[in-house]
């Protein structure tokens, strides 16, 4: 019996802090089907007395995945799509060379971060501004531990991880909305960066650049010996991408995203949730497709179980 031929088939990059995959998405007349084309590790490595991420690495094993999407008999995707972890930033260049290695949320850079920052502007004022929960690893302490430690590179722009990923595609340089509000640098409701708090970090609002929303196109992909597709900024930020596609019929329902972190909220709310009760219950507000808001808790997820492996497999047997 002959396979349908799809309807509409695409591409996504799925970046997760463990692992990322390249996978193909077609609708048929019998529904969804999903294939696997590439997955690789992602890795960690020491530069300059910091955890980063081997940026190298992933290009290299996004490149492949293209390559072998391209190579691969019935895969003629119409667009592509990338989502990652949420916070990590990337210092680009005009030219599109990066500054530094990116620095990962894992780093300890940021462990006293939330006590300086508060000495600026009070934990509860910042809920207030941006309705993201203080936590040690948010883009917001990053940016701290490197102005104390130095300050910015000139003439870059900082790219969160997704958007970053989508510029080599497609050259089209903005961050997204929703990965954008994991950063605790956005205003909580609209797409405007918060001016009081990049005022206290001395950083330029054009650094950061437009905020678009997803399912914005951004044009051809240009990745040499990719296929012939698009590149659409869809959810940038992975859960943001997994609450798209509950069904409507679940709207109002709790939902637990499980990953390297294990991520517990309601997308019910058109609104972000600013209230004392909200900041004290330590609820943090992200923002969703279309134009909603996650109100969520982070949890403990899979990293003590990724931890424990690494752990084993560095072992000498």
């Amino acid at each position: 019996m002959r396979t349908p031929k799809p309807a509409f088939s695409c591409l996504t990059l799925d970046m997760g802090a463990d692992s990322i995959r390249l996978m193909e998405v077609s609708l048929t007349g019998n529904g969804p089907r999903m294939r696997e084309i590439h997955r690789f590790s992602n890795l960690h490595v020491i530069r300059n007395g910091f955890d980063c991420w081997d940026l190298d690495h992933i290009r290299s094993g996004i490149g492949k995945g293209l390559h072998l999407a391209r190579e691969a008999g019935g895969i003629h995707p119409l667009s592509i799509g990338v989502d990652s972890w949420g916070v990590d930033t990337i210092w680009m260049e005009e030219s599109g060379r990066v500054s530094a290695p990116p620095v990962s949320y894992r780093d300890q850079r940021t462990r006293d971060m939330p006590r300086l920052w508060a000495e600026r502007m009070s934990e509860v004022e910042t809920f207030r501004r941006t309705g993201i929960q203080s936590t040690a690893f948010n883009t917001l302490y990053q940016l701290l531990a490197q102005k104390l430690n130095g300050g910015w590179p000139d003439a870059c722009r900082l790219l969160f991880i997704p958007s970053y990923i989508n510029y080599l595609l497609s050259g089209h340089i903005h961050n997204e909305l929703t990965i954008a509000s994991t950063s605790q640098l956005l205003q909580a409701r609209g797409r405007q960066w918060d001016e009081e708090i990049l005022r206290l970090l001395d950083l330029e609002p054009g650094r950061l650049g437009e905020v678009i929303p997803p399912g914005t196109h951004l044009g051809p992909v240009r990745w040499p010996g990719a296929p012939h597709m698009e590149t659409v900024a869809v959810c940038g930020h992975d859960t943001a991408c997994v609450v798209a596609a509950l069904p409507p019929e679940e709207e109002g329902r709790a939902f637990l995203v499980a990953g390297t972190w294990c991520i517990l909220g309601v997308n019910a709310a058109a609104r972000s949730h600013l209230t004392d009760a909200a900041r004290n219950l330590g609820f943090t507000n992200e923002r969703a497709y279309p134009d909603r808001c996650r109100v969520l808790k982070n949890l403990v997820g899979l990293w003590l179980v990724q931890g424990l492996r690494r752990s084993w497999m560095d072992e000498p047997t």
